[in-house]
Parts: structure tokens; C-alpha cells; sequence
């Protein structure tokens, strides 16, 4: 949460917000994530939970989802945006880099803790686990065991380490492509369609899936591949409605994007119009505009010119 607070401070100051607003988020996120991370889980793994419903509230023993914990601050942010007048896809874009540190960051916890890895490995990035630390064994693994000095270890895939190396692959694009967005909003769903792609491949490799109903469907390959979907959609309809307006990067203003409260004044409203109008001209749309008006000008002078030489004929006559 802090790593992600920093990422949304830097990133605020650049883009000329008050990085006060993300640290006072910061309340909202931890709770709307913790509160989302465990009902996703808990949902998926209800057999787990309905014979004992007090178990729902025992977060110690593990249990939290990270898509559930993203979706629920996306719609603590929607409501903090709301409730501060804010715009949510410019909260939304600076935010997003923020999750991805933080979920290099905890993606650490798992290694600490034994937990989300692969099936078997022997490769060159296997890692072996003592089995007497391993909170759950999968069926597939319990025949891989190895003795080490009467040790019993399984080699296993270090899915989080693998997860690590695609979120800062991942961030380090999207930080580089910051600077070339075109719309609000744009990072925010650039952040689901990566995270998504990643997610996808690695999720089929762990032994510890969440599983929709009684399939043997994961529900994170869904959940990713449907992210992917919409956010490339998101992404390319608003990429040709930019350029249609002829809205240079890294101007973020597409009026169908801005969230305009009802309560904004009409003065505000117009200066948006202004911003929106500005931003669709091109340079050679200028320099015509102003040989317009050098032109017009140059003729009104004339027609003056004219007319005073005409009085004066008049007089001598």
C-alpha cells in the first residue's frame, strides 16, 4: 500500500495534481481491497466456508483474491471521486501504476509464506519447499516428494517470483507509454489489459486455483481474459476518437470523457469547451485562422481608405 502511495505521489506531482488526494484515498483502498479480496475469495471457495461462517472473518489462515480487491477500490474510488469532484479516469490512471507496485511488493508475502506456486519443476528456476512448511499440498505434488538429509522438499514452479518479473516488465512499459496517452483513462485500462495477459498464462501453472463452481475452469483465466477484452476495446475506440478530433498526445481531454457533475457551474463547463476546442485544431489550422484574420483586417482598412478618399473628393467637387 505504501510502495503504490509512493508510485501515485511521484506520478500526481508530475502530472500538476495535489498528491494529497491519493494519501487521503489511501484509507478508502485499504479497506474497500481487503473487504473485496476476501469476499472474491470466499465467494469461489464457498464449500470451504458455509458449514462455518465465522470462519469468513479469519484472515490470518490466509484467503484474499487480488482481482477482488481491485474491483472493490475501483468502486471506492468511483464514490471518493464523487464525493471530492474529481475526475475518476485521472484518479484511475495515476493510480493504477501505484497497484502495480504493490502487487510486486506483495507478491513477496507468498514467497514468506509458502504459498501460490506452480506445480513441479526441475528447471533452473525450480524452488524447493519443505513439505512440513507447505500449508497445502495439491495431489499432483504429494508424489514429488524428495528426501534431503530425511528432509522431505518439492520442487516447484515460484509462481510469484514469475508474476514479480511480469508486473515490473509490465509497469516499466506503462510508464514509458504515460507520456503518449491520449485520453483519461487510457493507463487505467492498460494496466487490466497487461496485468490481464500475464495473469492469463500464469494462473493455468498454480496448484492453488479458485475454480468456477464444480469445472475445472480457474476463474482467474476468465476474469483475465474478459479484462483483456474490454480494456482493448476501451482502448482502441477511444484511440480513433482521438484521433478524429485530432487531440495531440499527452492531451487528456475527450469531452465524452470527463465526468461532469451536476452540480458545476456554467462558467466551468465553458471553459472545458474552451480546453476541448484548443486541443482539435492543428498548427496548420492556426496559422489559416490567423492569415484570416490578418486578411480580414487588411480589408477593413481598405474599406475605411476608400471611404475617406471618397468624402474627400466630394468636398473638393
Amino acid at each position: 500500500l505504501l510502495g503504490g502511495l509512493a508510485m501515485a505521489t511521484i506520478l500526481s506531482k508530475k502530472t500538476k495534481q495535489d498528491p494529497e488526494i491519493y494519501s487521503e484515498f489511501l484509507i478508502w483502498a485499504m479497506i474497500s481491497a481487503i473487504i473485496g479480496a476476501r469476499l472474491y475469495y470466499v465467494a469461489f471457495s464457498w464449500a470451504d466456508y458455509k458449514d462455518n461462517l465465522l470462519e469468513i472473518f479469519n484472515l490470518r489462515q490466509g484467503g484474499l483474491a487480488i482481482y477482488g480487491g481491485v474491483f472493490m477500490a475501483c468502486v471506492a474510488l468511483l464514490l471518493f471521486a464523487k464525493r471530492k469532484k474529481l475526475n475518476f479516469w485521472i484518479l484511475a490512471d495515476t493510480g493504477s501504476v501505484g497497484i502495480f507496485v504493490g502487487q510486486i511488493l506483495g507478491r513477496m508475502g507468498n514467497f514468506f509464506n509458502k504459498e501460490a506456486f506452480g506445480g513441479y519443476s526441475d528447471g533452473w528456476f525450480a524452488m524447493a519447499i519443505k513439505r512440513s512448511e507447505m500449508k497445502y499440498v495439491p495431489q499432483v505434488l504429494k508424489d514429488k516428494v524428495s528426501l534431503v538429509n530425511g528432509v522431505e522438499y518439492i520442487q516447484v514452479h515460484p509462481m510469484f517470483l514469475y508474476e514479480i518479473v511480469w508486473n515490473i516488465l509490465a509497469m516499466t512499459f506503462v510508464l514509458f507509454y504515460f507520456k503518449k496517452r491520449r485520453f483519461n483513462g487510457e493507463i487505467f485500462a492498460l494496466y487490466f489489459l497487461c496485468y490481464g495477459l500475464g495473469r492469463m498464462w500464469m494462473e493455468t501453472m498454480r496448484t492453488d486455483q479458485l475454480l468456477i463452481g464444480s469445472t475445472d475452469i480457474p476463474v482467474s483465466v476468465v476474469v483475465s481474459i474478459i479484462l483483456v477484452i474490454i480494456s482493448a476495446t476501451f482502448i482502441i475506440i477511444n484511440r480513433i476518437r482521438a484521433n478524429r478530433l485530432g487531440i495531440p498526445y499527452p492531451q487528456a481531454v475527450i469531452e465524452s470523457m470527463v465526468v461532469a457533475d451536476e452540480s458545476d457551474s456554467t462558467e466551468s463547463a465553458a471553459t472545458d469547451s474552451k480546453v476541448v476546442d484548443e486541443a482539435v485544431l492543428e498548427p496548420d489550422d492556426v496559422v489559416e485562422q490567423a492569415s484570416s484574420k490578418d486578411l480580414l483586417a487588411k480589408d477593413e482598412s481598405a474599406d475605411e481608405k476608400e471611404s475617406t478618399d471618397t468624402d474627400d473628393s466630394d468636398e473638393i467637387k
